[in-house]
């Protein structure tokens, strides 16, 4: 490939280029030191349990018992050994899928991703994500969080976290694609050399340093460009629930402070590693609640507060999230009940007919009588049984519909047939076959015709007795005489 496209700033870009020739050829002396017999005493690590020569144990590490995975520095495909001697400069896709990887081993299941990166490479970059999935499809959780700087390629990964938090003066953002292109066209000729490029194919060697960029060529790079950041506009619009109409607010490579990233929704709330950490793997409220608010629209939930059964209003990812909110709260409820059936070590015993203290309500609104959380709760009631109406009058305006079209469509079938029969009449009569378009009018004309026919063709008359004159002899024979005298038709004698 001779260009690459990057998710990430040109600083991050310059980062890995300057390592990249720093350590050029390093890889290729470990390993001919190993063909001759040279190998790092292989241990294992004392806090995690593996190989220390492992690429996840170069950002994996423990605060208290908290396990951190340190994402910081450039974004690039491939772990090198050198990388363990720049640490926070340059990180692996694939050293986080390994961190990941020794967590699973380990049967560590709460994790927080400490990004600190302006991004970097697209290459390895799906493949992390869908590791990072893999690991919550298994029972894990990752959190993730930045006191620093997450961007372009770094938002990635943090936007598929579980919950994403940041400090009050963390940059988020940069949600965009760029390519770096070199060309070494007009150097040629202060280095005395001339370049070739000798090639099959139209687009063989594109972007390659040593041709002029046609504007052709910089079409289909900008294509190539485009499509790639419609997969970065696309992930964390279904990540974030973000609108994809709206890229404007929360893309096109914009940076945010933790506060205006939360308010675009780029994050779930601002806080601090310690907070974090302190609170432990039951620091989790942070991402119920985005998920709670984020893939639960306020109709449905109104829809469950009126009564409905949330197993057939939501999906089964929105019932899972769902059902973990109510327990977290059940969990509370029962903290709060039992609290006094639990004694702590060294505490005193308390009286048992000691009351236990009522949970402190919410201040009510001032002017009113309910508290917040009251209001809210009797609005969504209202809401949710308005929709029910709604509900119920849109399946009674569907039946009227399905009436009314089966009627129409009868009243057709019998247009059709009048039609057909004052065609019919106006025929028999001898008149201007003529018939009308509209009920009232078809109707009128039917009845007309009804009447003209009683009067040409009376039915019940009894005929004369009189014996019918032979008119065979006549031209037009009998037939032509009884057509011609039709109100008054006789007898054939026999």
């Amino acid at each position: 490939m001779e260009y690459e496209i990057w998710l990430g700033s040109e600083a991050s870009y310059q980062v890995v280029q300057k390592y990249l020739k720093q350590f050029m050829g390093a890889d290729y002396v470990k390993e001919a030191f190993q063909r001759q017999g040279y190998n790092e005493e292989s241990e294992l690590c004392p806090v995690f349990g593996v190989d220390r020569e492992r690429p996840g144990l170069t950002i994996l590490r423990k605060i208290g018992e908290q396990t951190v995975m340190q994402v910081a520095g450039s974004l690039t495909p491939n772990f090198s050994f050198w990388h363990r001697w720049v640490r926070g400069e340059v990180v692996s896709y694939e050293a986080i899928r390994d961190a990941l990887a020794i967590c699973q081993e380990q049967g560590i299941t709460d994790v927080i991703m400490h990004f600190d990166t302006g991004g970097g490479s697209v290459r390895g970059l799906s493949q992390t994500s869908d590791a990072m999935k893999a690991f919550e499809r298994n029972g894990g959780q990752i959190r993730a969080h930045s006191d620093a700087y997450v961007a372009s390629a770094g938002y990635w990964l943090m936007c598929g976290a579980k919950s994403a938090t940041a400090s009050e003066m963390t940059e988020i953002g940069s949600i965009g694609t760029m390519a770096v292109v070199r060309t070494l066209v007009n150097t040629e000729e202060n280095m005395g050399v001339k370049f070739t490029v000798i090639k099959a194919g139209k687009y063989k060697a594109l972007g390659n340093p040593f041709e002029e960029l046609t504007p052709e060529i910089k079409k289909r790079l900008q294509d190539n460009i485009d499509e790639t950041n419609d997969f970065f506009l696309k992930r964390v619009s279904v990540e974030r629930n973000l609108m994809l109409s709206e890229t404007g607010v929360w893309a096109e490579g914009q940076m945010f402070f933790a506060e205006k990233a939360r308010q675009v929704g780029l994050i779930d709330r601002v806080t601090t590693m310690d907070d974090l950490i302190g609170s432990g793997p039951a620091a989790n409220t942070t991402s119920v609640e985005r998920r709670f608010d984020m893939k639960i629209s306020p109709e449905k939930l109104a829809q469950i507060e009126a009564g409905a059964d949330p197993k057939v209003v939501l999906s089964a990812a929105e019932l899972e999230v769902y059902m973990a909110t109510l327990e977290e709260a059940n969990k509370g409820d029962k903290g709060e009940g039992e609290g006094d059936k639990t004694k702590v070590e060294g505490e005193p015993e308390k009286d048992a007919k000691e009351p236990v203290k009522e949970p402190a309500k919410e201040p009510a609104v001032e002017g009113q009588g309910l508290s917040m959380s009251d209001e809210l709760r009797k609005a969504l009631k209202e809401v949710g049984a308005l929709e029910t109406k709604l509900e119920a009058r849109d399946a009674e305006m569907a039946k009227l519909k399905e009436a009314n079209d089966a009627l129409t469509k009868e009243m057709d079938s019998l247009m059709v047939v009048a039609q057909h029969t004052i065609a019919n009449q106006q025929r028999v009569l001898g008149k201007t076959r003529e018939v009308k378009s509209k009920v009232p009018e078809v109707l009128q004309q039917f009845n007309e015709l009804q009447a003209r026919m009683a009067e040409v063709f009376p039915t019940g008359k009894q005929s004369s007795d009189d014996p019918t004159k032979d008119t065979t002899t006549k031209p037009g024979g009998a037939l032509s005489y009884r057509l011609q005298h039709a109100e008054a038709p006789t007898k054939t004698g026999r």
